[in-house]
């Protein structure tokens, strides 16, 4: 890729590579040059974008329900005499906590009864959350489009998948003609 005359150029090319141009960027881009910028685009150092790291550490994300706790107890199998009566409110701001958790530790509570559907779904709004950030935030802005991009590309394979027909030769225009006949 043939490096791009500044300014018209830098910044037309910046827009493609990334979410959008902010000041800081561009005259980041016109510093290195745009090879440069590319290259340190493509070798990320994690600890250098302290700016996301920072907000993603405080991001609290909030979660609100009520649990009942004698239809839990009873489907967890406890007897409902010992459960207790009153219903338990849950309205709490979070840090994304489990972002960082091994598999074996977040995905167990999916195949639980009595477990609410915010904490079920937790892990996901913490990744929609945390890719939205770091897609505002991130100095990394070739790694976010390129996450968006295979994102979006499995989720058009997903559909595909739904919509293919079930014989093959249904992807074969059909042939004029009568039954038995050629053309058939």
């Amino acid at each position: 890729m043939p490096a791009p005359d500044p300014p018209s150029d830098l910044r037309r090319w910046l827009n493609r590579a990334t979410f959008g141009i902010t000041p800081a960027l561009l005259d980041e881009a016109q510093a290195m040059g745009w090879e440069g910028w590319v290259s340190a685009q493509l070798a990320p150092d994690e600890k250098a974008d302290t700016d996301c790291l920072k907000r993603l550490k405080n991001l609290r994300l909030h979660i609100e329900y009520e649990t009942q706790p004698m239809a839990a107890a009873a489907a967890a199998g406890a007897k409902t005499m010992m459960a207790t009566k009153e219903a338990r409110k849950v309205n709490e701001n979070r840090p994304l906590h489990l972002l960082d958790q091994p598999l074996e530790q977040t995905f167990p509570m999916y195949g639980k009864e009595g477990v609410d559907y915010a904490e079920k779904n937790r892990a996901m709004e913490e990744v929609m959350m945390a890719t939205l950030l770091r897609t505002v935030h991130s100095r990394w802005q070739v790694r976010e489009m390129l996450v968006e991009f295979w994102h979006n590309l499995g989720e058009l394979s997903r559909h595909a998948a739904r919509r293919r027909p079930k014989r093959g030769d249904d992807l074969l225009p059909r042939r004029r003609g009568k039954p038995g006949q050629p053309g058939e």
